[in-house]
This record gives structure tokens, C-alpha cells and sequence, in this order.
């Protein structure tokens, strides 16, 4: 779908009601996260990232205010983007600079807001459910999912940074069911509102399982390993659900309130 083609949603959340309408988030584009720390992006955006202090990509409500600056410059409603991008210098200051090597992302995040439903693309066996609770850059509530059809290589799907998970481990998900909804700091690991989506191969998977090292399992990996992960962790594009509604109201910009 060319986002150029959808008419521009503009979303009011309002706490507390729930509103009858339900909003197809239709206009959506690609994103380098990069660009967020881009020189003219940086000078444009001083002020806010002061708010976030020695570490202002680290903190959930500035980065969540980037992204949200970003889609109403491009008339986006949702973006999505970053399979093996460097995320190093966007990082700085996490866990990450442990790894002591570049480190690339291994999955593709979709910016969404936080309780936008996640519904099953096509028929899945849920794996594992869980939630590592950590308030410092985890998983948070995540879902490991065996696909019905896979076109060529045995993987499993991880959705993360997940709230109000709907399912459980061993359920057999129709196409369509609702598995959970798109959740926000603190809860879904303490990053802006976004869903993490990540092919990793079955063998290695029930390999980590078996030996109860699935702490080994992360979203990023440190560039030596490249060769390697891109074979454990092939690119989930085909994944991406590309229709999302909202419970919200909802104003179709240039056509009235």
C-alpha cells in the first residue's frame, strides 16, 4: 500500500473512554532509525533531547516523542524498519556496550500506539509466553510462535514488547484471533511504544530451550557474528501485519472534525 494514496488519520487517544470507532491505521512507511541521530535531526530536536540526559535515546518518552515527530512529518501512522541496522550510537549507554563490537538488530520494530491490537497473520501454535520483567531494555511480555506455513526455512516468530497477552502456551491461533496488544514503558521492557518482530531459526531455538539458555536469545548480536545470525535470524518482513485498528477517535484531516 502506498502511503502517498491513504487518507491522513489523525488519532486522539482519550484515558478512560473507550470510543465505538474503530480506525484502520492505513497510512505507513519504512524508517531508518538512524536518521534519528542524524546531525539536522539532532539540532532540530536540542531541546527535547535534553529532557533525556546523558542518555536521551535511552529514555521511552523522548524516543516515543522522536518517533512521533517523525510520522507526522512524513503523514505517517505507523513505521516500521531496522533488520541488521547498526544501533550502537542509538543504544549507547545499555547493556549493549558490554558486547564491546558494533551490534546489529536482528528483527524489524513497527512503531504503533501502545494498545494497538496484534492479530494473528495466519494460523500459529504458540511456543512460549512469557515476560523477563526487566525495566532496563528487555523482551517484556513476548510470544514465540510456530508458523502454520512457512515457505522455506523451519523458524519460530517473536512478537515483543507486548501487553494483555490473549494467548497461552500450546493454544492452536487461527488467522484473524486477537494474540495480545502493543504495549509502552514501563512494562514492555521500558522502551517506546513499539512491537519487535524476529524470525529465529527452530533447531537453534529448541537447542536453547533443551539446555534452559534461552537468555541466550536477544534481539541484537555484535557484528563479527554476522555471517552466523543471519542464518539463525533470518529477515521477518513477511511477518508484518499490515492492517492495525485502533479504538480511538478518529478525524480525516481536510474533511471535517
Amino acid at each position: 500500500m502506498d502511503p502517498k494514496n491513504s487518507p491522513l488519520l489523525a488519532l486522539e487517544r482519550h484515558p478512560g473512554v473507550k470510543s465505538d470507532v474503530r480506525v484502520p491505521l492505513t497510512n505507513f512507511g519504512p524508517i531508518d532509525f538512524r536518521i534519528l541521530y542524524s546531525v539536522p535531526v539532532v539540532h532540530s530536536q536540542s531541546e527535547l533531547l535534553k529532557e533525556g540526559g546523558d542518555a536521551p535515546y535511552l529514555n521511552a518518552t523522548v524516543f516515543e516523542q522522536l518517533i512521533a515527530r517523525f510520522h507526522a512529518v512524513h503523514s505517517y501512522g505507523w513505521s516500521f524498519g531496522g533488520y541488521l541496522e547498526p544501533r550502537s550510537r542509538l543504544w549507547k549507554g545499555s547493556y549493549l556496550d558490554g558486547i564491546g563490537d558494533e551490534v546489529l538488530h536482528a528483527g524489524i520494530d513497527v512503531n504503533l500506539p501502545k494498545g494497538t491490537p496484534l492479530k494473528a497473520q495466519q494460523d500459529f501454535t504458540v511456543l512460549l509466553s512469557d515476560d523477563d520483567h526487566t525495566l532496563s531494555g528487555g523482551w517484556g511480555p513476548r510470544l514465540i510462535l510456530q508458523p502454520g506455513v512457512m515457505d522455506d526455512r523451519d523458524c519460530a516468530v517473536i512478537y515483543s514488547h507486548l501487553q494483555r497477552i490473549a494467548v497461552k502456551e500450546g493454544d492452536e491461533v487461527k488467522k484473524g484471533a486477537i494474540l495480545g496488544e502493543i504495549g509502552g514503558p514501563p512494562d514492555n521492557g521500558n522502551w517506546w511504544p513499539h512491537l519487535h518482530i524476529q524470525l529465529v531459526e527452530r533447531s537453534w531455538f529448541d537447542t536453547m530451550r533443551l539446555h534452559a539458555t534461552l537468555e541466550k536469545l536477544d534481539g541484537y548480536f555484535p557484528l563479527r557474528e554476522l555471517a552466523e545470525c543471519r542464518l539463525r535470524y533470518p529477515d521477518p518482513i513477511k511477518f508484518m501485519p499490515l492492517e492495525w485498528e485502533l479504538d480511538c477517535v478518529a478525524r480525516v484531516v481536510g474533511q471535517g472534525a
